[in-house]
């Protein structure tokens, strides 16, 4: 029996009134019970979440490093892009093997948040996915598809310091109805996965096969006179001297030797003496700025450009002297324009 003293008289609890309140701390017990529950799972599915994108980062990663490496060796080599995929796939599961790739870490180990936990992560990449399909005759001979990339990554998140109690009925849990199963989840970076195994791939295409490196990026100027390769960038000259090739044989009727037989009609020789058929020969002169794009050419003792004071002729863009070419002038005034920016744009 309880008391309680008010006005100088003795107040006793009425039977119901000791009921309700007894029924009050029943509830809110109850209450705090299914409140920390849901607030544990809540925390829980929350790391689970973010620990997903961070699989799906670590594919992306993968397939947007790949294209970095050494991806093909001219001509119709194509095998380094296969070995690049698999580096790309490592590199990326190595950066993310503690789900974060700002930090660096030896171990793997086991990564623990407030109550999720997994033992990392694994990333892979193999050649697959779309691929550009050159055409069969004239570009075939130069280039080679060699598939794209397919990659993917999973990982096994747990459940941790969730109390068994709470949760589970067969672990003496206070609830009678099964809230979670304390099993793993296998999160995919594509898709869920199907039988525990992440099925679905971030692809993407691999190698535009263009010149790069030093071996690739150098000058190409034309030998005069002869149809030779150049000698400081023979991949460039044999990739384009390929396609032109095929595209002689293939189109109209081959070669034609119309204007040798012209000049020995009307002249009686060739203008390369030692040539019939030049013509149709693969003529190519690519010269940079590190020669201000001008094609060095030998002096010319019977007059022509020698006489001139210009011992050469310009390429793409165009470089030419005053009084040569007048109209050429604002190729090289627009280049000397160009600052360092990218596509001319302001520089800021």
């Amino acid at each position: 029996m309880h008391r309680a003293t008010g006005e100088g008289r003795d107040m006793e609890l009425s039977p119901s009134r000791r009921t309700q309140r007894g029924q009050a701390m029943v509830e809110m017990a109850i209450g705090s019970l299914v409140f920390i529950t849901i607030l544990l799972f809540v925390i829980h599915f929350a790391e689970v979440s973010f620990l997903s994108v961070k699989v799906t980062e670590a594919a992306h990663s993968a397939l947007l490093e790949a294209p970095g490496h050494k991806l093909h060796e001219w001509p119709n080599d194509s095998s380094p892009s296969s070995a690049a995929a698999e580096r790309a796939g490592q590199d990326a599961a190595m950066r993310y093997r503690d789900f974060d790739s700002r930090t660096t870490t030896n171990s793997a180990g086991v990564i623990t948040l407030a109550l999720t936990r997994t033992d990392g992560m694994q990333v892979s990449c193999t050649q697959g996915g779309p691929t550009f399909d050159p055409h069969p005759v004239f570009t075939s001979v130069a280039y080679r598809d060699g598939g794209g990339i397919s990659c993917t990554a999973q990982a096994d998140l747990t459940a941790f310091r969730i109390p068994q109690r709470v949760a589970q009925r067969e672990s003496g849990g206070f609830f009678q109805a099964e809230h979670y199963r304390m099993l793993p989840i296998r999160v995919c970076a594509m898709g869920r996965a199907q039988g525990g195994n992440c099925t679905g791939r971030l692809t993407s295409m691999l190698d535009d096969w263009g010149l790069t490196g030093s071996g690739e990026s150098g000058s190409c100027p034309i030998i005069p006179d002869i149809p030779a390769p150049c000698p400081l960038n023979l991949p460039y000259w044999g990739m384009a001297s390929s396609v032109y090739g095929v595209s002689l044989m293939v189109n109209a009727f081959g070669p034609d030797f119309s204007a040798s037989r012209l000049a020995q009609t009307v002249v009686g020789g060739l203008p390369l003496p030692f040539f019939f058929g030049a013509e149709n020969m693969f003529w190519m002169s690519a010269v940079g700025e590190e020669a201000f794009f001008g094609q060095p050419l030998p002096a010319d003792s019977m007059g022509g450009l020698a006489t001139m004071g210009f011992k050469g002729w310009p390429t793409s863009p165009g470089l030419l002297p005053p009084g040569l070419n007048w109209q050429a002038i604002p190729y090289p005034v627009s280049y000397g324009r160009r600052d360092s920016c990218f596509l001319g744009n302001e520089c800021p």
